[in-house]
């Protein structure tokens, strides 16, 4: 990610300079969102999420939980409790074969989405009183989709308050990131 001059960020490929002018946000009111993050194997996610979730801050956003790993879903079923946090390598891999397992299970392409409404639910819960009671500025950013019918059923279920965000990484720096993360989780596990 390029970060422009005066504390700007690049939104895809434009500088954009946030004010931090808190007034024109005092007000407590405003529309639950909901962010999801898509990109190949390799992409800087982390980046991306912390981009955004410093930008959300910025406008008065309560971001919590920061993110909401679709895949670390999964490990409520006992089923997938047990998935390897490391190596970095094999942690992708277990996740990506264990959300599609869950999908050939349920029969539905967007069975990780619906894990991602429930765990909204179950935060709208605890912030509002009620599952279906949204909570003002309150922002969730859900990483990382791996199907189509995930965004449309999140697209359908939370409309003009739900936002695609992409991240894009040239296949030399995918590896290179990827091969950087996996050679370090590789050396942390010794």
């Amino acid at each position: 990610m390029r970060i422009c001059a005066d504390d700007g960020i690049v939104v895809v490929g434009w500088c954009v300079r946030i004010d931090t002018d808190m007034a024109p946000f005092a007000n407590p009111g405003g529309p639950e969102l909901v962010f999801g993050l898509v990109g190949a194997t390799g992409s800087s996610l982390s980046s991306v999420t912390s981009a955004l979730v410093k930008s959300l801050r910025i406008v008065a956003y309560t971001s919590a939980p920061e993110t909401i790993r679709l895949a670390n879903l999964l490990h409520a079923f006992p089923r997938w409790q047990n998935l390897p946090d490391f190596p970095e390598d094999v942690r992708l891999n277990a996740h990506m074969d264990a959300g599609n397992e869950f999908r050939k299970l349920t029969g539905r392409s967007d069975a990780m989405a619906v894990l991602a409404i429930a765990a909204i639910q179950d935060h709208r819960d605890q912030r509002t009183g009620s599952q279906n009671v949204p909570a003002p500025r309150q922002a969730f950013v859900l990483r990382s989709f791996k199907h189509p019918a995930e965004v449309e059923t999140l697209q359908r279920v939370y409309r003009h308050q739900f936002y695609l965000v992409g991240a894009y990484a040239s296949r030399h720096d995918r590896v290179d990131n990827l091969a950087a993360r996996i050679g370090q989780s590789h050396h942390d596990a010794l």
